[in-house]
């Protein structure tokens, strides 16, 4: 008698991505944003037909001076529940993020260079949740005048507020705890797994905004097994109200 034992592993092919880009404006960042919003959307809608031949995308690539730019099958979304891509814009940071796709076209971080930005961080078919780390400043030529913690007090309470960004869908809880006067260190250090990449973030930088912090986010994909945000914990300062 012969036994045969077989160990394999099996996935479909959906996977998320995000590339984040960095410029050195805020004001740039916008622009490239909505370029890439307007022309993520046009391919999206392109994509369906194939018509005419050169694709929103490419075109858009060809303005910016990268020619000859093909878009395999995989390369775009094709089975989300979405119109097309996500694209936004924080401070000076661009994202990019789709929730259900085999890839993205390559083209787009060359379009970041492009355009005078960097590719910070590029998670090309994601399994797992996407861990988003924000990195909270106060402007240090305002920092002396200001009662940081304080204000780091009216960030958490926003973010745990009903409506705030935390009564969102994450995959998780989320995390926090604020910093020391120690150079280089944040004010205030966020983790938290969305959902919905887009809103998560802009609400997180809507509530930072509205006490005069600047945000940076950190994007990675969570570890298969355990806590993305340990170090966060616990965290301090709680909300004034639960």
């Amino acid at each position: 008698m012969r036994i045969r034992i077989w160990n394999a592993f099996a996935s479909n092919n959906s996977g998320s991505y995000v590339i984040v880009g960095s410029f050195p404006t805020a004001a740039l960042a916008s622009e490239v944003a909505n370029e890439l919003l307007v022309v993520a959307k046009e391919h999206t809608d392109w994509s369906d037909t194939r018509e005419p031949n050169v694709s929103p995308l490419a075109a858009y690539a060809a303005r910016n001076g990268i020619p000859n730019v093909t878009i395999a099958d995989d390369e775009w979304p094709q089975y989300s529940s979405k119109d097309g891509p996500a694209v936004w814009a924080i401070g000076h940071q661009v994202f990019l993020h789709a929730d259900y796709t085999v890839s993205i076209s390559p083209v787009i971080g060359h379009l970041i260079y492009v355009r005078g930005g960097r590719v910070e961080t590029e998670l090309n078919h994601a399994h797992h949740a996407i861990a988003a780390t924000f990195e909270i400043w106060f402007p240090w030529q305002k920092r002396d005048e200001m009662d940081v913690p304080a204000r780091v007090q009216d960030i958490v309470d926003a973010l745990c507020a009903e409506g705030g960004a935390f009564a969102l869908e994450m995959k998780g809880a989320p995390a926090w705890r604020s910093g020391t006067d120690k150079f280089g260190e944040p004010a205030l250090t966020i983790g938290a797994t969305f959902d919905d990449l887009q809103a998560g973030f802009s609400r997180v930088a809507a509530a930072c905004a509205s006490v005069g912090a600047d945000v940076n986010v950190r994007v990675s994909e969570s570890p298969s097994e355990g806590d993305p945000f340990a170090h966060l914990r616990p965290t301090r300062p709680l909300p004034r109200r639960r």
